[in-house]
């Protein structure tokens, strides 16, 4: 039994369905990817700032109390 194709619509290439089916599912799962590590790395972006703010507001009351 032969493999199944299809055939490009742009180029007439005739390309393998497994093939096709793995390509659409590799893109999908990249997207994926990509969108969540923007979304977690913004997450962490977020967060850091917050504790350096806390950091420094932690340091300016220790030289605060210093300087007393």
């Amino acid at each position: 039994m032969s493999e199944q194709t299809i055939r490009c619509p742009k180029c007439g290439h005739e390309i393998p369905l497994t093939e096709a089916f793995t390509h659409q599912i590799e893109e999908r799962l990249r997207e994926q990817f990509e969108a969540d590590s923007k979304r977690k790395e913004k997450e962490y972006a977020v967060a850091l700032k917050a504790k350096e703010q806390e950091l420094e507001a932690a340091l300016k009351a220790e030289k605060s109390r210093l300087a007393d």
